[in-house]
């Protein structure tokens, strides 16, 4: 059970005194800086409006604190609110340099945003954040250097200093005695600007009290709370939780936004236990992990989890080129065709069968979403549910095969004939689908050429026969029918971008000549045509479905 908390201090204090304060370190597992624009502009316009208002005070909230070496202090609620406030006096600072007023730069320099140590004469900051973001926060906003931003943290990081260099002048601006002017407003921010400063006296106390505040409205994602769920539960092996949790993380925001780690934890949790949403994710983990190993394994497995998943995002990962080519064709169709709600089934697959069945069933899986998105049928809600069951029966150790995986889902899966008559009358209003199947079938006609159709979408265009806006080179198709076929999969073909650029709107005899030099069969057949006609494109259609049923076949090859 987690330990009692045994002491706690709760005080009110200034914002900048807080800082100037204390040595304050964002631990390595919290997440990155993560706030927006809006946010940061609104807590300096908040501030504004109190100054302005002769306001004896503005709460900030709530800080949770718990001691650290060194006399170091970590914050485990409340990170935002303190960069975001060193962002703002680091840009003071830096208005009094660029006005030659050096003392009291310094001034501000030495009290709130850095101190030289006594003993070894280095600078040590006030506010470190963690590993990831720190590197540019002391360039950019400590030293008001210049580095590259590497991340999305990096980014709003130099956007809230873009901001707070903003208010600094507008503040300079309209006033008479604009050194008075920021001398009151960091007079405010020390004294005026309150938040109530937990003090707890351990880590696994604060992830207590972190969670006791969400509960009475503070606003933290899930990601958040599942942290510090886990943290609180895990007690003597914390270390260990904190350690998974901050790989987990750097995996993930390695290839996608910070706010993927809600999702990534949901399809971990759904390949694992069913279909769970996101709104019941948090009380779910909370049912089934409640001792001690339970948050280490669940964090591991997180973590492990997260490697695959990363992986996901490129094809020429060494993990998918040791289990082949037929696997690195399938996790590059996966990711062109843009779907997560298979992502439960994929990392079940992954994580149970034997690589010589992974090779059956991944590509089985492209051809399972291809058949969706193509009938549109069940929904995202539905496709996402089949996927999630199915991947709870192999983690239960029910299916272990490629062909158990089809015999177990082929119930619920789109039939040849029913994707053939799909197929056939299918509008694909996303380009980069149709260029997908195109291409796809197109390799599947012609797999022993010489001419590999290039996977980059600058390189090979989707060029539509039957133009959306004909012309008068069209006379014979209404617009009507125009705006209703252009669309559809008869009338789309895939081309070099040259020979794309050469066809335009120009009329089908025009474009038969260029068709004739591409080097991609399905569109070179168009040149032998004697006209484009709403039939033609409904044959084409039809023949293309034929070669869908073979292209993206329901059972498992070999």
């Amino acid at each position: 059970m987690p330990q009692p908390i045994d002491r706690i201090d709760v005080h009110l204090d200034g914002i900048g005194h807080l800082i100037s304060d204390k040595k304050i370190e964002v631990p390595a597992y919290q997440r990155s800086f993560a706030w927006e624009k809006d946010q940061v502009t609104d807590l300096f316009r908040d501030i504004n409006d109190a100054i302005r208002a002769n306001a004896p005070e503005y709460f900030l909230g709530t800080i949770v604190l718990t001691p650290a070496e060194n006399d170091k202090t970590h914050v485990i609620d409340g990170q935002q609110r303190i960069a975001t406030t060193l962002v703002f006096i680091a840009e003071v600072r830096n208005f009094l340099r660029a006005r030659g007023d050096v003392d009291r730069a310094e001034t501000i320099q030495s009290g709130y945003i850095a101190k030289r140590d006594r003993r070894t004469l280095e600078t040590q900051a006030n506010v470190v954040l963690n590993e990831s973001d720190n590197p540019f926060f002391q360039t950019v906003v400590v030293e008001d250097g210049a580095m590259e931003t590497g991340t999305e943290a990096h980014t709003r990081i130099k956007d809230a200093k873009t901001i707070a260099r903003e208010f600094v002048d507008r503040i300079a601006a309209q006033s008479h005695e604009p050194v008075e002017a920021l001398n009151d407003w960091l007079d405010y921010i020390d004294n005026k600007a309150k938040v109530i400063v937990v003090n707890v006296s351990s880590e696994a106390n604060a992830y207590t009290i972190f969670e006791v505040l969400n509960d009475r409205g503070i606003d933290l994602s899930i990601a958040d709370l599942l942290k510090n769920y886990l943290f609180r539960i895990s007690e003597t092996r914390l270390r260990d939780v904190q350690d998974a949790w901050s790989s987990m993380r750097s995996r993930i925001e390695s290839v996608e936004r910070e706010q993927a780690i809600k999702t990534f934890i949901r399809h971990v949790w759904s390949s694992r236990h069913g279909l769970t949403r996101e709104r019941e994710l948090y009380d779910r983990i909370k049912e089934r992990v409640t001792s001690r190993q339970q948050a280490v394994d669940l964090a591991v497995e997180l973590n492990n989890a997260a490697a695959d998943y990363a992986a996901l995002y490129n094809p020429a990962n060494p993990k998918w080129r040791a289990l082949g080519p037929a696997v690195q064709d399938a996790i590059y169709a996966l990711g062109e065709l843009r779907v997560i709600q298979n992502r439960p089934l994929v990392l079940a697959i992954l994580r149970h069968f034997e690589d010589v069945e992974i090779r059956r069933a991944l590509p089985m899986l492209v051809c399972w979403t291809v058949r969706f998105l193509i009938g549109g049928s069940g929904g995202s809600g539905t496709l996402e549910n089949l996927f999630s069951t199915t991947a709870q029966k192999i983690s239960a150790g029910e299916i272990m095969t490629a062909r158990q995986l089809f015999e177990a889902t082929r119930g619920s899966l789109p039939s040849d004939a029913v994707f053939r008559d799909a197929f056939a009358a299918a509008n694909v209003s996303k380009n980069f689908l149709a260029r997908f199947y195109l291409r796809a079938i197109a390799t599947h006609d012609n797999p022993d050429s010489e001419y590999r159709i290039s996977q980059h979408h600058d390189e090979v265009n989707l060029e539509h026969v039957l133009p959306q806006e004909p012309g008068d080179n069209w006379n014979h198709i209404s617009a009507e029918d125009a705006k209703s076929w252009h669309k559809r999969l008869g009338n789309l073909t895939i081309m070099d971008s040259a020979l794309n650029v050469a066809a335009a709107n120009a009329s089908f005899d025009d474009k038969k000549a260029i068709y004739a030099q591409s080097r991609i069969e399905i569109t070179r057949s168009l040149s032998e045509l004697p006209d484009w006609t709403l039939d033609r494109i409904q044959d084409r259609q039809n023949a293309l479905a034929e070669k869908a049923v073979q292209v993206w076949p329901l059972a498992p090859r070999g």
